[in-house]
């Protein structure tokens, strides 16, 4: 630890190799002085009287040394502050009012190059996870949050147990990671997402096998073959080119047996799942319908959770 107290023409410095503080306010000392210069570090030890400069005498550094420590030890010192719980780091302010805030002093530290950084009692340590009240696990967490219940530097979130889904909050009472969804919300949730997988499987399979977009349907084309004013069929014959009869004739072609078997099929399955998300009376028994339905799709079920605080987001 390095120390200094100067003055000469009206300004001073006080303070120790963590802050120095400008004063305007001749440091009182028993010694009478016009200028003086300690410095630890330099092993400047010099003061001006009456225009003649002398060293300091080994009294007279032991006190400016007691001066030093006394105004480190003031409430005017800046100073780390640090979480007393959480050890994490709070500001570098004056200690009184790290006291005032109920905050931890850290004598001799100096901030760390993260904000979101946690005193061991010998250095900082970046804090890699966090978890909230609520048990929400953030990775790599800023420092915006006064509800952080467990905060971890790398180690201890290596050691630390993981959850397996994204979906899962940490229980404090049992110290394990639970499935936090509700039955009636995740049913609610699956269902829609069974029509939306399935109604994609739709469109894609009337994209490959229609040649003309169905825009009428079986009736509405039982109904055109027997009609004489066909104003949409009409249209749509003389842009391409040909008639009434063979525009309906293509258009019913795509209604044949294979594939109405084919779309019947996949109805079948879209309400077979949707049966099977409505009989679920738990969270278990919904998964096991649900997480092999989109296993291999670009939005799985349940997400798995993300643990690695560096890893890429691709």
């Amino acid at each position: 630890m390095s120390y200094v107290l100067t003055w000469s023409d009206g300004v001073g410095r006080v303070g120790t190799n963590t802050y120095l503080y400008d004063v305007t306010v001749k440091p009182t000392l028993d010694f009478a002085y016009d200028a003086l210069y300690y410095e630890t570090s330099t092993s400047l030890y010099i003061k001006v009287l009456n225009d003649n400069q002398k060293d300091l005498t080994d009294e007279e550094k032991e006190l400016c040394l007691a001066y030093c420590k006394a105004f480190e030890e003031s409430d005017e010192y800046i100073c780390v502050a640090i979480d007393p719980d959480l050890k994490l780091y709070e500001g570098y302010m004056p200690r009184g009012e790290a006291k005032d805030k109920g905050l931890e002093v850290v004598a001799g530290a100096v901030p760390p190059d993260h904000p979101m950084s946690k005193w061991d009692g010998n250095q900082w340590r970046k804090i890699v996870a966090a978890i909230d009240e609520d048990g929400k696990l953030y990775l790599l967490p800023a420092q915006d949050n006064l509800k952080y219940n467990f905060v971890f530097t790398e180690k201890e979130w290596d050691a630390f147990p993981h959850p397996t889904y994204d979906d899962e909050l940490y229980d404090f009472q049992s110290n394990e990671w639970k499935d936090a969804r509700s039955l009636s919300g995740s049913k609610t949730l699956a269902e829609q997402r069974v029509r939306a997988l399935y109604l994609q499987d739709f469109r894609n399979y009337q994209l490959v096998h229609f040649e003309i977009d169905p825009i009428i349907d079986m009736i509405q084309l039982k109904e055109l073959l027997h009609q004489d004013d066909t104003p949409f069929v009409d249209a749509m014959a003389a842009e391409m080119g040909s008639d009434k009869t063979t525009i309906l004739s293509r258009i019913q072609a795509h209604y044949a047996e294979d594939f109405l078997t084919d779309l019947g099929t996949l109805h079948g399955k879209m309400y077979k799942a949707i049966d099977g998300v409505r009989a679920a009376e738990t969270l278990e028994a919904l998964d096991v319908v649900m997480l092999p339905l989109f296993a291999n799709t670009k939005y799985p079920w349940r997400r798995p959770a993300k643990v690695v605080p560096y890893a890429s987001e691709n």
